[in-house]
C-alpha cells in the first residue's frame, strides 16, 4: 500500500509546499532556494481617475492586507509604508495633488518598485459623474477634465497590457455589494469578512425628475 511519503507525486507536493511558503495575503511569498530564504516583496497600486472612489478602496485594501489595524487608519492618500516593507501600498489618482503631477507610463512607477512583484487596481466610474465631482471640488471646466481623462485612460491601457490588473467600478461596487468585495479578495488571494458601508455618492448629480 503506498503512502503519501512513498508517492513520487505526493512527495514532489512537499518538496513544493517546503519551497513555498505563501503569506497571510496570498500573493506575497518566501521562497528557499539553495539554503537560503528569498522574501519576496509585493506592491498594490491604486490608480484612478479623479473623484472615481479611489482613495476609499485604498483604505479597504490597505486594511484586509493587515498594513492597518483599522479601516481608515490610513487616510488613502500617496504610501502606506516604506520602500523595503515586504507589502506596499501605494494610491495615486491620475492626475494627483495640486498642481497636477502625472504618470503617463507605468514603467515611472515600476522604477519606484524595482525589488517588488507588482499589481495594480484601476478605479473607474461613471465619467460624467466623475467630472462633475471634479469641477465642483477643484473648479474648471468639462473641457480640462475630459483632456484629463483621456491621458489617465491612456496609462491605464498600458497597465493593462502588461501587468497583473483588477478594475475596480464605482457603479458596480452599488450594484453588487458584497458580492463585489469577496471578487477583489478573490483576486488578491485573501479571505475576509470585511465589507465597509457604501453610500450612493452618485445621488446628487442624477437628476431623477
Amino acid at each position: 500500500m503506498r503512502t503519501q511519503d512513498s508517492n513520487p507525486c505526493f512527495s514532489a507536493i512537499i518538496i513544493f509546499k517546503k519551497l513555498l511558503k505563501i503569506q497571510h495575503y496570498g500573493f506575497a511569498a518566501e521562497m528557499l532556494r539553495m539554503g537560503e530564504k528569498i522574501v519576496v516583496k509585493n506592491a498594490v497600486v491604486i490608480l484612478g481617475y479623479e473623484s472615481s472612489g479611489s482613495v476609499f478602496i485604498s483604505k479597504v485594501v490597505s486594511h484586509v492586507l493587515g498594513k492597518c489595524d483599522s479601516f481608515g487608519e490610513w487616510n488613502g492618500y500617496g504610501f502606506n509604508g516604506e520602500i523595503g516593507d515586504q507589502l506596499v501600498i501605494l494610491h495615486r489618482s491620475i492626475p494627483y495633488g495640486r498642481p497636477k503631477r502625472w504618470h503617463d507610463n507605468p514603467e515611472e512607477i515600476k522604477e519606484i518598485f524595482a525589488d517588488y512583484e507588482l499589481r495594480f487596481i484601476i478605479c473607474t466610474r461613471d465619467p460624467t459623474i466623475s467630472q462633475l465631482s471634479r469641477i465642483q471640488r477643484f473648479g474648471g471646466s468639462f473641457s480640462v477634465y475630459i483632456g484629463d481623462t483621456s491621458r489617465a485612460t491612456s496609462l491605464f491601457a498600458k497597465v493593462m497590457g502588461k501587468y497583473s490588473f483588477y478594475i475596480w467600478n464605482f457603479e458596480t461596487m452599488l450594484t453588487l455589494g458584497n458580492f463585489y468585495f469577496d471578487d477583489l479578495y478573490k483576486w488578491l488571494d485573501i479571505e475576509s469578512e470585511f465589507y465597509p458601508n457604501v453610500e450612493n455618492a452618485n445621488r446628487p448629480y442624477i437628476n431623477t425628475k
